[in-house]
């Protein structure tokens, strides 16, 4: 009991500090541009462009304290009470329909070979993993295949791109909390939250995920 106490204040601590330090960045930003905008000297070309970046670290940190709030309520099983059953290739069915709307210049279909088998899961969870797989996927590619499968009495999902793929020494990292591999100017709209959360929510449910090649398309494929 001892140890598993030193172990939860342990990871209590590095969260905190994460979070101090990740917080910081646009809290940093939004000051920054709050003493811009004083400037009265601003055309309102300027002014927009100031409010658009203003919005956009707002959203950021936004978006960081939701995931961190949603990985607490994992954590304490707020979820267990909404659990349904949800029919894998119906869902998939409808995840295509979903993204190619919200994604109109972007591919996305899907191979469905689960017929008739379901998971039970809460759905919030579910939409939480495959919105940040695909909107990741879609940030460096476009074009994404979703394939269901039965592999040794699992229900198996993939998602495919043909992107540049990830190398293999970063197939590890993608997963921890706030690590991101992409470029500075990427980094607004991308915390490095999604990928930790998706593992985080699916090892919650005794599942597995890893990242590959892709065979079929080319790039990165989350199994």
């Amino acid at each position: 009991l001892i140890s598993r106490l030193n172990s939860r204040i342990e990871e209590t601590e590095q969260l905190t500090s994460d979070l101090s330090h990740e917080i910081k960045n646009p809290l940093s930003a939004i000051r920054m541009i709050t003493d811009t905008i004083n400037n009265e000297n601003l055309t309102e070309s300027e002014k927009n462009d100031i409010c658009d970046q203003l919005q956009n670290e707002i959203k950021r940190i936004e978006t960081i304290v939701s995931n961190i709030r949603q990985t607490s309520k994992i954590e304490n099983k707020a979820y267990e009470d909404s659990k349904e059953v949800i029919e894998c290739d119906k869902y998939l069915n409808n995840i295509v329909s979903f993204y190619s709307s919200k994604y109109p210049t972007k591919k996305i279909k899907c191979t469905l070979n689960a017929e008739d088998k379901c998971i039970f899961i809460t759905p919030e969870l579910l939409d939480t993993i495959f919105d940040n797989l695909i909107s990741n996927a879609f940030s460096f590619a476009d074009e994404i295949l979703i394939t269901s499968s039965i592999n040794k009495n699992q229900i198996q999902f993939s998602i495919e791109d043909n992107g540049p793929g990830i190398p293999i020494e970063e197939r590890e990292k993608i997963f921890k909390r706030f690590y991101s591999n992409r470029k500075q100017q990427d980094k607004i709209a991308h915390d490095g939250l999604g990928l930790h959360l998706v593992k985080y929510i699916v090892n919650s449910i005794n599942g597995n995920i890893k990242v590959e090649s892709s065979k079929k398309l080319g790039g990165a494929s989350f199994i």
